[in-house]
């Protein structure tokens, strides 16, 4: 926790970049049935998709 707070105070995060293919997206493959991607956010670590349901983050190094 402490280590991303500091990455976020110094300027060193990750900038997320809004996503405009929904399909490539990797939490596409976590949707359930009916639910639908409204808008997300990636970064080269990270990916945050907001559906009409729920907030499916993925986070990852590579």
């Amino acid at each position: 926790m402490f280590k991303s707070l500091t990455k976020d105070l110094t300027g060193s995060a990750d900038i997320c970049t809004t996503a405009k293919h929904f399909d490539k997206l990797l939490a596409a493959a976590y949707l359930l049935p009916g639910e639908d991607v409204m808008f997300a956010f990636e970064s080269a670590k990270e990916e945050f998709a907001f559906t009409n349901e729920a907030l499916i983050v993925t986070l990852g190094e590579s």
